[in-house]
């Protein structure tokens, strides 16, 4: 069914949107993008479209995509010549695996270390 929905923004400093959908259902539990097309003198708040669906909420890959929309990062391949500057990949080795707990399948962990930083040791987790 259609009507009316109230679409709140992640960026607490947009207002909230009107948007006209047939959608209602298929959008309750989504992270979404809407477009403001116009706010009408008469109104409190500002209508818009839908644009599209990131995922569901909460989703991690979806949370993920929040992100880098809410920041204006483009999401995008690697082209072949970028490719072509990385050292070639070493995995570690058993014996390196060995010493250390490995978390790679049930974390994912990142560094926030500086650019041209000699001591990679600062990161950040997320429990996946």
């Amino acid at each position: 069914t259609g009507g009316t929905c109230l679409f709140v923004p992640v960026d607490s400093r947009v207002p909230k949107i009107l948007v006209e959908t047939l959608q209602i259902q298929q959008l309750l539990d989504k992270r979404v993008i809407v477009a403001i097309d116009g706010w009408p003198i008469q109104s409190g708040l500002p209508r818009g479209h839908y644009v599209k669906t990131l995922g569901t909420i909460g989703d991690r890959d979806t949370e993920t995509a929040v992100l880098l929309v809410e920041h204006d990062i483009e999401e995008a391949n690697w082209s072949d010549a970028v490719l072509a500057c990385l050292p070639p990949e070493h995995p570690p080795t058993e014996e390196e695996i060995a010493g250390r707990v490995d978390l790679r399948k049930t974390r994912v962990i990142f560094s926030i270390d500086p650019p041209g930083c000699k001591d990679i040791d600062d990161a950040l987790q997320l429990d996946a």
